[in-house]
């Protein structure tokens, strides 16, 4: 397998990504969380957050992948989180070991289109089944890529030039290139 150290020609990594998942409210016996880790094994994990319903959760780091877990409200106290930021994070990260582990985990596109900026790029998840050894999530919609005014502005001008440049060409401009010597 080759090492990419840079993104491809036309190809962009400077993009934010989050994870949501839809169906949170229909399980209201358990609290879910989003614990993200890395690829390096060296890299320490993130402390786990807690997902809220309607909510989108940044994922990044260097070449993140998220794995929701899920631990019964009977298994958590309210000392056991702690408010950082914005986010509730998972303090207690010892409930950890009684999780139970969703899949399949998630991992971001590692690149998107150069032309792309805009809004996060938004993963949405269903949880299908949940028992107390498995939790199953379903994959719902990416939120479209959106291309914003200046990518629209140099795909314009690019079309243009090209427009151009054909006109200009003798094949194009209805004379014969012959009459003209």
């Amino acid at each position: 397998m080759p090492f990419i150290v840079a993104s491809g020609i036309g190809e962009t990594r400077d993009f934010r990504y989050c994870l949501k998942i839809t169906n949170l409210k229909q399980h209201p016996n358990y609290l879910f969380f989003v614990q993200v880790d890395s690829v390096n094994p060296g890299l320490p994990a993130q402390p786990p957050i807690l997902l809220q319903p309607n909510q989108c959760v940044d994922i990044a780091g260097y070449r993140p992948i998220a794995t929701i877990v899920a631990l019964p409200n009977s298994q958590v106290q309210s000392r056991d989180l702690e408010q950082h930021h914005f986010l509730m994070i998972l303090k207690n990260t010892n409930l950890l070991k009684a999780a139970i582990v969703g899949l399949p985990t998630v991992s971001p596109p590692s690149e998107l289109p150069l032309l792309y900026r805009g809004n996060p790029i938004q993963d949405s998840y269903q949880i299908q089944a949940i028992t107390p050894t498995n939790l199953q999530l379903a994959f719902v919609s990416r939120s479209p890529q959106m291309v914003t005014g200046m990518g629209v502005l140099v795909l314009g001008a690019s079309i243009i030039g090209l427009f151009s440049l054909f006109r200009k060409l003798p094949l194009f401009t209805g004379t014969d290139s012959l009459e003209n010597e």
